[in-house]
């Protein structure tokens, strides 16, 4: 026991190593875009502008390579895996086989590019995957959820939020109600395999909703090799009696170059238990599913993807309350006011939303030249029921969108290119019992154009990009309707330098970028039922611009990884949603106030990931994250913390891999401890900044083969000692404690 204290305050644990992929031309160019799939463990990807491609968490054993690209034959190896590995594949134009080798290599100090990609793996989320997407994210350092709710969380990366952070269902952005802090966004935890987080050059890459960086939810690749697959997935929780079920198949067909999937999921939970109460009415239920259909040829590829997110999810009932005596009481009192016993029963107020999305892709490849293309549209209906209007809805939203990208891709003599080219269409329409977003057409396009030149030992990353936005709005006045439009236009800049030494990388970077308004940061007025709230817009604003600057260091040897980041943002003009007293009493209730405005702001922080490995079969890493914001409000001398910054935290784990016992194969135990610091009470705020905490989980996990198929089993507690506490970043928060102990059970089963 005094051992697994000491692991647990020591880091974190990681039952794994780390393969990077090197894949060559055969004369030494490196190889871009190449796929990479590591059959096995069902890892996957591809290679970025330096023909790289790091697979983390990977569990020791024996393993099948699979390396293709268009225009050059497919390299097959058998690899035997023992500790951090580098593979160099050099692909020719003519078939090449390779025997079986065994590869025992330490780590190479070769870094991925000068804005390396974050990913969590498909493995790793099998053993740790929860209710929501964002909760997928938590072990990745600089991230964390905004809270409404156990079922509801929006990811949060270095304190941004929302319509700073471009979230990606595979290539296509999610583009849903973004705007509300309770507006999560619509895709399953049980439907992602591999979770990415790019930063830095995203605003280039991506446009004015990636000042944050772009989180994209994936799945694997399409498969290569004829024959069929089907996989079955079960989840439990205790603390709301949850219980998931999901269906993966795919294969690809012999009689022609055809390869498909389809995942099917459905989940339920109850009102969510915390180490005292019920949370009333936190109840939710779930449909999901996605399909894919990809053609190959010989140098190019076309897909087409569907996928439908349906879910009811219920909004504590203890945030909607009568009167304002009543609301002042609950922000004082220790428990809820409105307290009932467990049920699985969805009651107003709730919301419901269903999320349509339908993608056609396509890529060729030409000599040193690829093309990629993007067409997607997407429907977001959006329903939110409050107890007054019965099963008519208070806001009744329908958001359609149409996206293009199109990315031209090249490899000179001096580097690589792209040009990126985006367009969007975008119509809201609402028809509920009230309007808190007025009607809105919307469009924006976007062209950009980023190089990358690698004269070793320096890398050298320039990126421009010009975005132009139209918006024209409807509201309805007592003499009919009012209508005004907006137009804006904003350059974006990217440029970033690395220098390699060994086993150590330093790089520095610096991007320009701005953002436009949104329409409820415009025009928003009222209650907001879903997130039980009195919502004020601001129809003066204007665009936001933003400076950043980042400064990243990172030592890799065969037994240590150290990333540190360093980071400043300067908004001259920050638009935040923060509270603005008092209280507003309406027909319905009494909400708590909260206005946008924009106000300069500097922000800055640090995120740490230090990995230790101990010994081969132990491994403990910390991850640690701390931001420092301030805002000024009207002259130099009335300066104060940011609003919903997110507190210093840091989180422990350790990774102890066991032998093989019995038939089951790398069983693992992982023990981990969370610390959240106390963060600083904003101005205005309804309550103070809730105290700093320390929770405790246990994973554990193991495998086992059998003539039946493969299974992946994990049992988790959260919460380990069941405490009692609030966390800032939750909207309940000001109403209630977080979820208590919670034991969750994974099963994975892969038919053969």
């Amino acid at each position: 026991m005094r051992w697994l204290l000491l692991c647990t305050a020591t880091a974190v644990c990681m039952a794994s190593v780390t393969v990077r992929v090197v894949v060559r031309d055969s004369t030494g160019e490196p190889v871009v875009g190449a796929r990479v799939l590591l059959e096995r463990s069902h890892w996957g990807g591809y290679t970025d502008q330096t023909g790289q491609l790091e697979l983390r968490n990977v569990a020791a054993g024996q393993y099948r390579l699979r390396v293709s690209a268009m225009g050059f034959a497919a390299v097959v190896q058998e690899l035997r895996l023992v500790r951090d590995t580098v593979v160099v594949v050099v692909l020719q134009g003519q078939p090449l086989e390779l025997a079986p080798v065994q590869v025992e290599a330490q780590r190479s100090p070769i870094e991925q590019g000068i804005q390396p990609v974050m990913n969590i793996g498909v493995r790793e989320l099998d053993q740790h995957r929860g209710q929501t997407v964002a909760g997928l994210l938590e072990r990745l350092p600089g991230t964390a959820a905004l809270t409404t709710g156990p079922a509801i969380a929006k990811p949060v990366v270095r304190g941004f939020v929302g319509e700073r952070l471009l979230v990606l269902s595979d290539e296509l952005p999610i583009q849903g109600q973004q705007w509300g802090a309770e507006h999560a966004p619509e895709l399953d935890p049980m439907l992602v395999e591999q979770v990415e987080l790019l930063r830095g050059a995203a605003v280039v890459q991506y446009g004015p909703e990636a000042i944050g960086g772009v989180l994209r939810f994936r799945p694997l690749p399409l498969p290569q090799e004829p024959g069929r697959r089907l996989e079955l997935r079960l989840e439990g929780a205790s603390a709301s009696r949850m219980g998931a079920l999901g269906i993966w198949t795919e294969g690809r067909e012999r009689f022609a170059p055809l390869s498909w999937r389809l995942l099917v999921s459905a989940r339920r939970s109850g009102d969510v238990a915390t180490p005292r109460y019920w949370l009333a009415n936190t109840a939710a239920q779930q449909l999901n599913g996605d399909g894919a259909v990809g053609y190959l040829w010989e140098s190019g590829q076309a897909r087409l993807r569907a996928q439908l997110y349906d879910a009811q999810i219920g909004v504590f009932a203890g945030m909607h309350i009568g009167n304002l005596s009543d609301l002042e009481r609950a922000f004082s009192a220790p428990v809820p006011l409105v307290q009932r016993p467990f049920s699985y029963a969805i009651e107003p107020p709730f919301q419901h939303v269903q999320h349509r999305l339908l993608e056609v892709s396509a890529e060729q490849q030409i000599a040193a030249m690829s093309w990629r293309f993007l067409l997607g549209w997407q429907q977001n209906h959006r329903r939110e029921y409050d107890r007054h209007y019965g099963s008519r809805p208070a806001y009744d939203v329908t958001l359609t969108t149409w996206s293009l990208r199109s990315q031209l891709q090249w490899v000179a003599a001096a580097g690589t290119f792209a040009l990126i080219a985006e367009a969007q269409r975008q119509g809201n329409v609402s028809s509920g019992a009230e309007r808190l977003l007025p009607n809105f057409r919307a469009y924006r396009a976007g062209l950009a154009l980023q190089g990358t030149w690698l004269p070793q030992p320096w890398e050298l990353q320039l990126g421009v990009r010009v975005d132009g936005a139209w918006l024209q709005i409807w509201r309805p006045t007592l003499q009919g309707w009012s209508s005004a439009r907006h137009h804006w236009a904003g350059v974006a800049a990217f440029a970033a330098i690395a220098r390699h030494w060994r086993e150590q990388t330093l790089r520095w970077s610096l991007v320009r970028g701005w953002r436009p308004p949104s329409p409820v940061e415009l025009y928003a007025y009222g209650v907001h039922h879903g997130a039980a709230t009195f919502e004020i817009g601001s129809p003066e604003l204007a665009p936001e611009q933003f400076w950043m600057g980042e400064l990243d260091y990172g030592f890799h040897s065969g037994a240590w990884h150290v990333d540190i980041a360093a980071f400043v943002y300067a908004f001259p003009s920050f638009i935040q949603q923060v509270p603005a007293p008092p209280p507003t009493l309406t027909i319905r209730g009494a909400f708590p106030t909260f206005r946008y405005e924009a106000i300069p702001a500097l922000l800055a922080g640090s995120d740490v990931l230090l990995q230790w490995e101990l010994a081969p079969q132990l491994r403990v890493e910390a991850v640690g994250t701390v931001l420092w914001g301030r805002q000024q409000h009207g002259g130099a001398d009335t300066v104060a913390t940011l609003y919903a910054l997110p507190a210093p935290r840091a989180e422990l784990r350790a990774h102890w891999h066991l032998p093989q016992l019995w038939k089951l194969e790398a069983p693992f135990v992982e023990p981990r401890v969370t610390l959240v610091a106390r963060s600083a009470t904003t101005p205005r705020d309804y309550a103070p900044a809730p105290k700093g905490y320390a929770i405790a989980a246990l994973t554990l996990g193991t495998e086992l083969n059998t003539a039946a198929g493969h299974f992946l089993l994990s049992l988790e507690v959260r919460n380990l000692f069941n405490r009692a506490y609030r966390d800032y970043l939750s909207r309940l928060r000001y109403f209630a404690d977080e979820p208590g102990r919670d034991v969750q059970v994974r099963l994975v089963y892969r038919l053969r």
